[in-house]
């Protein structure tokens, strides 16, 4: 008979790599930045790595990305299609729509808009 592959995950089900509960449509999300903290106003964006670390918006400490992503139940799958926002020099300010909280704009401060396409997270 027929096989199938059948992938269970944070309460999700996978059916030959193809979600069938449970979507994550991209969205249009406007982020704000403090615009004197992203040196020449470039950012860029990546996929996440092993080992990168940002300080989540409301958060005092770093945390990994990785553990980021397990704590908000993020499945493999769509880890690569979240977007990490960098400066030039790869210091991380957001994953996907969750700032880095020393990247955040403040009343006083400057403002840089960057709009990305994103799967909520």
């Amino acid at each position: 008979g027929e096989s199938c592959l059948v992938k269970i995950e944070y309460g999700n089900v996978y059916f030959n790599s193809t979600k069938s509960s449970k979507s994550n449509p991209p969205q249009l999300v406007t982020l704000v930045f403090n615009a004197k903290r992203i040196p020449n106003g470039l950012i860029q964006t990546r996929e996440w790595t092993p080992g990168d670390r940002f300080q989540p918006s409301g958060m005092k400490g770093t945390k990994k990305v990785q553990d980021f992503f397990t704590d908000n139940k993020t499945p493999r799958l769509d880890r690569s299609k979240i977007p990490i926002l960098t400066t030039q020099d790869n210091q991380i300010i957001a994953v996907g729509t969750r700032l880095d909280e020393r990247y955040k704009a403040s009343s006083s401060s400057p403002c840089l808009e960057f709009t990305i396409k994103c799967p909520s997270i």
